[in-house]
């Protein structure tokens, strides 16, 4: 079995275990077998690289996390004209779902 979309890339060891981990996975719904999974599950967390939610590593989770939350509110505050600092919650899930509503219907 082959998906070139998802094995591209330059990371060769990963996609290899990624495609272990499909066989095994296959394999163990034909069988009813699933001790190979596990084993194929542990190089793939091996290989992946963790993300830490350490502020003094560069682009990490949290500082991605705090600036994706940052420019979304400044976002909503354009489109609303209210302040970033004074929305609430409720005005926030309604703000991003009318934006993304009324993108729909413009195309």
């Amino acid at each position: 079995m082959y998906f070139p979309e998802v094995f591209k890339g330059q990371n060769i060891g990963f996609n290899a275990a990624k495609l272990d981990n499909l066989k095994a996975r296959l394999q163990a719904i034909i069988t009813a077998d699933y001790s190979s999974i596990e084993s194929t599950v542990n190089e793939l967390l091996r290989l992946t690289k963790p993300n830490y939610w350490n502020p003094l590593i560069p682009d990490n989770l949290e500082v991605r996390t705090e600036r994706e939350f940052d420019t979304l509110m400044i976002i909503l505050a354009n489109h609303s004209k209210i302040d970033k600092n004074k929305i609430t919650i409720f005005e926030l899930y309604n703000l991003k779902q009318y934006i993304v509503e009324s993108n729909k219907k413009n195309g």
